[in-house]
């Protein structure tokens, strides 16, 4: 872990992250959440030591959250009650329907991102999915019948 660091948080609306969405990865829609980390991990979980001994500044790096995004994916995610139809990583995402919860939920997915974790290869993303709900069983947001 990391019980030094801390993160910046942005909650935003879908305009906003469509611009940064655009602006950072060239993808010109909304999207859930943006992950920017300060620090490029060695490997999955694992960051390099921060260049000057100053615990209180140190940081993971941004995240930007569009709040009316995440809103409008759980109203669809309820639709879809019962339709294989992943969202998220963690296929728990899609079946919380508390806007709290899930965001809480979310922000775990986009911590991990901060530290190196990706789900663009299927060996990643297996590695992404485990971390996330051991971390989500942690925190109680996920009970084992999610």
């Amino acid at each position: 872990g990391y019980p030094q660091f801390d993160v910046s948080l942005l909650l935003t609306d879908d305009t906003t992250i469509r611009e940064i969405n655009l602006d950072s990865r060239g993808v010109d829609g909304p999207t859930d959440i943006l992950s920017f980390p300060f620090a490029e991990a060695t490997a999955a979980g694992v960051l390099p030591t921060p260049e000057f001994d100053i615990p209180e500044y140190y940081s993971l790096g941004d995240m930007i959250v569009s709040v009316p995004y995440v809103a409008a994916r759980m109203e669809e995610d309820k639709s879809l009650a019962g339709v294989d139809d992943v969202r998220g990583v963690s296929h728990a995402m899609s079946t919380e329907f508390n806007l709290e919860r899930r965001i809480r939920m979310l922000l775990v997915h986009g911590i991990l991102h901060l530290v190196g974790y990706d789900h663009i290869e299927d060996r990643d993303y297996n590695i992404m999915v485990a971390k996330e709900e051991e971390i989500l069983k942690e925190l109680g947001l996920l009970t084992e019948g999610r």
